[in-house]
């Protein structure tokens, strides 16, 4: 009974890491309007909601999750960002987007957040060409996020996602497929 109630956190553990996460790949978009710093944290540093996570009991672990508060979390942020043609220079309309996501890496929930900080393109250029702008223009974005927010570099990762994932996949070359994500780095 002992190596049972030693080794059962370690199966329950073991179990709950190996279950499939609903919406891993749900991007929130933010378009018409930015995101405010709260709404940046609740997607990137997610606090557990009343009647969601895990509830302990006196007896054992008691998993309570919502289905629809899974279902409609998003995993992801994103925007577009209007860059000029071949520039990697943050246009200061984009500013109070990325100041949203500035500000919530550093101060509460997200404060200890490492980030990935994809860029993607429309398909306009080739392949090669459009992969090296996009990385180009995700550093940009993590340079004015150290340097106008004091975010660590350290914790901020880039990738340059070029054309491979648009948003609008039935026209490839829509501007709607010039964009800034973020994701939690795991």
């Amino acid at each position: 009974m002992r190596f049972f109630l030693a080794t059962f956190p370690m199966v329950l553990i073991s179990i709950l890491m190996s279950s499939p996460v609903i919406g891993v790949d749900k991007v929130r978009m933010f378009n018409d309007r930015p995101p405010t710093a709260e709404e940046v944290e609740g997607i990137l540093a997610p606090q557990p909601e009343a009647g969601t996570g895990v509830r302990l009991q006196l007896r054992g672990v008691a998993i309570t999750p919502r289905k629809e508060v899974l279902e409609n979390r998003s995993d992801a942020l994103g925007f577009r960002i209007n860059f000029a043609r071949d520039s990697t220079v943050v246009p200061a309309e984009s500013g109070p987007w990325l100041d949203a996501v500035g500000t919530a890496l550093i101060s509460g929930p997200a404060a200890q957040v490492r980030l990935v900080i994809e860029g993607h393109a429309d398909a306009t250029g080739s392949d090669a060409y459009n992969d090296a702008l996009s990385e180009r223009r995700a550093a940009a974005v993590a340079r004015y996020l150290a340097d106008r927010h004091g975010v660590d570099p350290s914790r901020l990762f880039i990738r340059g996602l070029g054309a491979r994932d648009p948003l609008d996949r039935s026209d490839p070359t829509a501007a709607v497929n010039r964009r800034v994500q973020f994701r939690r780095a795991e």
